[in-house]
């Protein structure tokens, strides 16, 4: 598929997919690869604590992996079956993504080199990301669904969904937000502990009728700033986020000092449509399989 960033939002393409890419697209968060797949090599996780205020300082020492996210290809799945679905070209885009760990907390950084877009009460006008892990060895990153079909789980997926409804340098996440809900992954800032096992089947932690989860929580932290002074300024996009390696929840992948994490990451444009972003057109690492990290 040739992609093409769309020019404020006015090219805009519409495709005819499967009918049910339409429910992966609701879902929001469709990543593909193939079955068990894993990116060559690995990333090393630094031994360190870091604070969670959306300033990067903490990391300066700390190397980096550049990590290619591309757009999703509608075109490598079956059509058929079809239905209409809209999104905006966007092209592919080279993100920053940082670890470290200190035996009881993992922390993550992503920096994204773009514009300063947004908006307060609209987060559709500013941009969304997300990191997939994986819970089980089969699981692929289809949301935990077979590639041929997304119809087939192959195992469950944690999914961190982090949407902008709170302001620069504000703390985001379950554990830390006035309000947030217990015995459940949602947070009123909407940075939400999911878990999905196909596209069909994505909720937060808790949520799922057909499998209770009395331990279902949100222990995810994050907080985000912008390098760019003022609106509309160029510069990067800087995301922290931690949790601890091990939480209790089922619905969480659980780490251990010495262990492997197996993540995918995602990143919504705020420009790709006049209307913002959409669910469908979202950019990922994922069709190069899960990276690695040796949380040493």
């Amino acid at each position: 598929m040739s992609l093409h960033r769309a020019r404020n939002g006015r090219d805009t393409m519409r495709r005819s997919r499967l009918t049910f890419l339409a429910a992966i697209a609701a879902a929001g968060l469709l990543a593909a690869s193939s079955v068990g797949t894993v990116a060559q090599g690995g990333i090393d996780a630094a031994a360190a604590t870091i604070t969670i205020d959306g300033n990067a300082s903490d990391w300066a020492d700390i190397e980096g992996t550049t990590v290619t996210l591309e757009q999703l290809d509608f075109g490598r799945h079956s059509e058929a079956d079809t239905q209409e679905l809209d999104f905006g070209f966007v092209d592919p885009i080279d993100v920053t993504f940082k670890v470290a760990n200190d035996a009881e907390n993992i922390y993550l950084l992503m920096e994204v080199p773009a514009a300063y877009d947004y908006v307060a009460d609209d987060h559709s006008f500013s941009p969304a990301i997300a990191v997939q892990a994986r819970i089980v060895s089969e699981a692929s990153s289809h949301m935990g669904a077979d590639e041929a079909d997304f119809i087939a789980s192959t195992g469950m997926v944690d999914i961190w969904h982090w949407e902008l409804d709170c302001g620069p340098g504000e703390l985001s996440g379950g554990a830390a937000v006035e309000g947030g809900v217990t015995g459940t992954g949602n947070d009123p800032c909407n940075f939400d502990d999911e878990v999905s096992t196909t596209p069909e089947k994505r909720e937060d932690d808790g949520g799922m009728e057909e499998a209770p989860n009395d331990a279902a929580e949100n222990s995810l932290l994050g907080s985000w700033s912008h390098t760019a002074t003022e609106i509309g300024g160029d510069g990067s996009w800087v995301f922290e986020m931690s949790r601890p390696l091990a939480t209790g929840d089922p619905e969480d992948a659980q780490w251990e000092a010495g262990g492997i994490a197996e993540l995918a990451l995602a990143w919504w444009d705020p420009k790709e449509t006049v209307e913002g972003w959409t669910a469908a057109g979202h950019l990922t690492n994922a069709y190069d399989g899960w990276l690695q990290v040796n949380l040493n």
